[in-house]
């Protein structure tokens, strides 16, 4: 019984189950060692992983544009040589005959409606406006006076009315007192008599004042309208010779350019004629670009047809406007030639009269051809590339291009007809095999 007694109690004491072996410093830092080594080698492993991983080459391509390739046709051209025309020409001659003054531009110059271009100076003119400059001073004074003498003459003779109505009130006072007086035997009646005939002797008086103030008004209006119409008269031959006088400076009519000056207006004090031509001023938008065709291809060009012009290095397209119907010796002597007109397009920048033109005509087909729009494409796909669409993937594809007509350009291999491509700038991701479109 003591044995089991004492055997329970240091079971109570201490529980074997739950005492964990003893360990020493150094073995509890070796464990720690062991774990950091483990977690390094995990760490080194995985960004290694990372790392020498394949990475999958393609681009994110956000915004582009793209086309389809067609299957199509290409026409077959011929090329004429010709030179530039200005049809519409302004030919300025000098209105008065006179001497040249100044010249204000040069050959060549661009010149706008309005613009002053020269002047021709007009000593006959300017002696006649002297003469009329007076003449209308000298009315214009004589105007003035006869409307202060009018004035003068009708203030007179309304004084004078006034003095006769205070008169003619006078006498009729006067007679009113003696028609008393006769009423009560006070005057004689001839003294009546006598006040009624000078009360009618004023009124008369009055009455014919009144008259010729009225006659005088009427005949003074008529003197100021002639007077006034004679001023007109001279005020508008003055206007006319100013007016000559300004035509003499001569200005352009039209906006243009100047082709030729005449030499006499670049010597002050040079005889000019009158209707002498002086300036010639030619429209550029009225340009034509006239062309030599050979003769075998007349039946196949007709009004309205596209040609390719080039002038001054510069390319437009062009209409054809006219088809000439008479044959002539080619230039070197080798062949017949027709003159076809064409208009050049609005691209076609500045163009001088007898500026040289080259014309491309289109006159075949090149049938069942492989077409895309040209784009920037051409020139950031080092023009052997093209990126081919597929679902939301481009891949770049070898290509070799042929012609290049208008907007399109022909694809001879590398693509099909029906393949979109992006036709947008390569400059991107010209070194990816695949970019992802989005």
């Amino acid at each position: 019984m003591l044995a089991e007694r004492t055997e329970e109690i240091r079971t109570m004491i201490v529980n074997e189950g739950n005492v964990k072996p003893f360990k020493t410093p150094q073995q509890k830092r070796q464990r720690w060692i062991a774990i950091v080594v483990v977690l390094a080698i995990l760490g080194v492993t995985a960004i290694a992983y990372f790392l020498l991983i394949p990475q999958e080459d393609v681009f994110e391509l956000n915004n582009y544009q793209s086309a389809i390739v067609k299957l199509g046709n290409l026409t077959q051209t011929t090329q004429a040589s010709g030179a530039v025309v200005l049809p519409v020409q302004l030919l300025m001659s000098s209105p008065e005959a006179g001497y040249a003054a100044g010249i204000f531009a040069a050959e060549g110059d661009t010149v706008v409606n309005g613009q002053i271009l020269a002047r021709i100076d007009v000593p006959d003119l300017q002696d006649e406006l002297v003469d009329l400059e007076k003449e209308l001073e000298s009315a214009r004074r004589a105007y003035g006076k006869l409307i202060q003498q009018n004035l003068v003459i009708n203030k007179r003779k309304e004084r004078d009315i006034l003095g006769m109505k205070k008169d003619v009130a006078e006498a009729e006072e006067e007679r009113d007192r003696l028609r008393e007086l006769v009423k009560i035997n006070a005057t004689r009646r001839s003294d009546l008599d006598q006040a009624e005939k000078a009360l009618e002797a004023a009124r008369d008086g009055k009455t014919e004042q009144e008259l010729q103030l009225q006659e005088d008004t009427d005949l003074q209006a008529l003197d100021v309208e002639i007077q006034r119409a004679a001023i007109t008269r001279t005020e508008t031959q003055v206007q006319r010779i100013n007016e000559r006088i300004d035509a003499a400076t001569i200005r352009s009519t039209m906006d243009g350019e100047i082709l030729t000056i005449d030499e006499t207006l670049a010597v002050a004090g040079s005889t000019i004629n009158k209707n002498q031509q002086i300036i010639t001023i030619v429209d550029p938008s009225s340009a034509i670009v006239e062309l030599d065709v050979a003769e075998q291809y007349a039946a196949t060009l007709a009004p309205g047809q596209p040609v390719e012009l080039t002038v001054n290095n510069i390319k437009s397209i062009g209409t054809v406007t006219n088809v000439g119907k008479v044959a002539q010796i080619s230039s070197d002597g080798l062949g017949a030639t027709i003159t076809v007109k064409a208009k050049p397009g609005p691209d076609s920048g500045r163009l001088l009269q007898g500026s040289t033109a080259v014309g491309v005509f289109e006159l075949g087909i090149k049938e069942g051809t492989l077409l895309l729009p040209r784009g920037p494409y051409l020139t950031t796909g080092s023009q052997r590339y093209l990126y081919v669409v597929d679902g939301n993937t481009a891949r770049r594809a070898d290509v070799t291009f042929g012609e290049v007509k208008g907007s399109n350009i022909e694809i001879l291999k590398g693509v099909s007809a029906g393949d979109e491509v992006v036709t947008s700038g390569y400059q991107n991701f010209i070194q990816y095999n695949s970019v992802r479109l989005r």
